[in-house]
C-alpha cells in the first residue's frame, strides 16, 4: 500500500482520502488491514467505531460496477470508500453536496476522539496580505501588517495559536535543520478562507491535504509537509531567502507541497489530528 494509490477523483471526497493517506502515512499498511480484511467470495469484514467503541461488518459484498468518486485509485482504496459511504452517506450524490469531515473519518476508523485547531479568520474581507503577481509573500507584511494586527483584534494572539500548533506537529522531537520529519500522528489541514473568490496556485479552496511531515529551514523558519489526494495538480513549495528577506513560492504539478507555517495561517480554517496512541 502507498499514498500513491489514494488518488481522487470526482469533488467532494477529499476529506476521506486526506484522512487515509494521513492513516496511511502514520500506522502503515498493517492498520489498513485491520480496517478492511478479505473474507472469500469477494466478502470483507469492515472494522470500524461508533461512539468509540469497535463495531464490525461481516461478508460485506464489494460491488464492483458501483459508481465510486476514486475510479484512480487502487482497490483497496474504492472498498473502504464504498463502505464508509454505504455507511454514513446516504449515496455519493449525498457526499458531494454535504461534504464530511476528517474528524468523522479518524473517528471512525481510528476509534480515537481527534482534537481541532480553528483559525477561522478572515471574515473582515480584507485581501490584502498577497502578492499576486510574483506569488511572493513578502515576510514585512506577514510580521507587521498581518499578525500583529490580527493579534490585538482577535480574542485568541495568532502568534499564540502558530507556537501551539508547531508545538503539537514537532512532538517534543529533536529536529534537524533542512530536514523533512515525518509527524506521529494522522493530521490534515482544511483550506477555507476569503480566498475563496481568488485562485492561488497551488493551495486549493475549499480542500482538504494530509499534513504529512514538518521542516526547519537554517533561518529558522517553520514549514509543513503536505500530500494532495488529487494527483498531478498544482502545488506550492515555499523557501524563504535570507538575502532578501524574502519568502518565495515556486509553483509545480505535484501532489506534494511545502508550505511556510505563515500560509497555514493565512489560508487554513481547521487542522485535525489524532492524539498521539501506540499501534
Amino acid at each position: 500500500m502507498l499514498l500513491d494509490d489514494i488518488v481522487q477523483g470526482k469533488h467532494g471526497d477529499c476529506f476521506i482520502l486526506a484522512s487515509l493517506i494521513s492513516i496511511l502515512h502514520t500506522y502503515g499498511s498493517n492498520f489498513i488491514n485491520k480496517i478492511i480484511k478479505y473474507e472469500n467470495n469477494n466478502t470483507y469484514n469492515f472494522i470500524y467505531y461508533t461512539d468509540y467503541k469497535i463495531k464490525k461488518i461481516s461478508n460485506f459484498t464489494y460491488d464492483n460496477s458501483s459508481k465510486i468518486l476514486s475510479p484512480k485509485s487502487a482497490d483497496w482504496v474504492k472498498k473502504i470508500e464504498y463502505i464508509y459511504i454505504k455507511l454514513f452517506h446516504k449515496n455519493i450524490l449525498d457526499l458531494i453536496n454535504n461534504g464530511g469531515t476528517s474528524f468523522d473519518v479518524f473517528s471512525r476508523l481510528i476509534g480515537i476522539k481527534p482534537k481541532i485547531y480553528m483559525n477561522r479568520l478572515f471574515d473582515n474581507k480584507e485581501e490584502l496580505y498577497y502578492d499576486f503577481c510574483n506569488n511572493t509573500i513578502f515576510n514585512s507584511t506577514w510580521e507587521v501588517k498581518h499578525f500583529k494586527y490580527l493579534d490585538i483584534i482577535m480574542k485568541r494572539k495568532i502568534t499564540l495559536w502558530m507556537e501551539i500548533l508547531w508545538k503539537y506537529l514537532l512532538n517534543n522531537e529533536n529536529i534537524q535543520v533542512n530536514t523533512i520529519h515525518i509527524i506521529k500522528t494522522p493530521t490534515t489541514i482544511g483550506i477555507n478562507s476569503i480566498f475563496n473568490k481568488i485562485t492561488i496556485p497551488g493551495i486549493c479552496t475549499d480542500h482538504c491535504y494530509s499534513i504529512i511531515g514538518i521542516k526547519i529551514d537554517d533561518s529558522g523558519n517553520k514549514y509543513i509537509h503536505v500530500c494532495n489526494p488529487q494527483n498531478e495538480v498544482e502545488t506550492r513549495t515555499t523557501t524563504y531567502n535570507k538575502i532578501d528577506n524574502l519568502f518565495y513560492s515556486n509553483i509545480s504539478i505535484d501532489r506534494f507541497g511545502l508550505w511556510s507555517l505563515y500560509e497555514v495561517s493565512l489560508f487554513s480554517s481547521e487542522i485535525i489530528y489524532v492524539p498521539i496512541i501506540s499501534r
